[in-house]
């Protein structure tokens, strides 16, 4: 169906301005071997402007999450031979709402911010060249390109080096107190 809907939009060399589509798509699209003969074609014909990866139970009846493939027939010279990924399955995209949840109005808001201004935003959307996705093997899976993994705390070594010794000394208080017990209990 996203063939079909691909090729329904509009050649600007052809039919004058382009047409564009955004189809909700299971995230499994993105990256299943089987199907990177379909992305392939859309990808190498320049087709494929952004990709917005959504929370799981956005959809009533659907516990899976999913992405929306955004077609653009005739993307800006500017966005050539480049796909926008944005990760808008974070907490601050969305509520929950009994069972379900849900887009906030901020979220939304964010998703578009960064969809219109092709930014690059730490941990939320980047901005790939098609060279590195061939490199991918045409895999669009939004986390393979957004890094989405919390920074690392700064450790103060010295600190939890103190709290291991007062834990070693601790646990050899208990085991001479449990070594007691154990001779008076006449175990050995």
């Amino acid at each position: 169906f996203i063939q079909h809907i691909a090729k329904q939009l509009k050649n600007p060399e052809k039919d004058g301005n382009g047409g564009k589509a955004a189809i909700v798509i299971p995230h499994g699209v993105l990256f299943r071997k089987h199907e990177s003969r379909y992305r392939k074609p859309m990808l190498e014909n320049d087709m494929v402007e952004a990709i917005v990866g959504l929370p799981e139970n956005l959809f009533q009846n659907n516990s899976i999450p999913s992405a929306v493939l955004v077609l653009n027939a005739d993307k800006p010279e500017e966005r050539e031979n480049e796909v926008q990924f944005i990760h808008a399955a974070d907490e601050d995209f969305y509520r929950d709402e009994s069972n379900q949840n849900v887009l906030t109005e901020d979220g939304l808001d964010h998703i578009v911010e960064n969809f219109r201004g092709w930014t690059t935003e730490e941990r939320v959307s980047r901005t790939v060249s098609l060279d590195e996705i061939r490199e991918n093997d045409y895999n669009l899976n939004v986390a393979l390109y957004v890094d989405t993994t919390e920074p690392e705390e700064d450790i103060d070594v010295k600190e939890e080096l103190a709290k291991l010794r007062e834990l070693q000394t601790e646990r050899n208080e208990i085991e001479a107190t449990m070594s007691e017990h154990m001779e008076v209990l006449d175990y050995e």
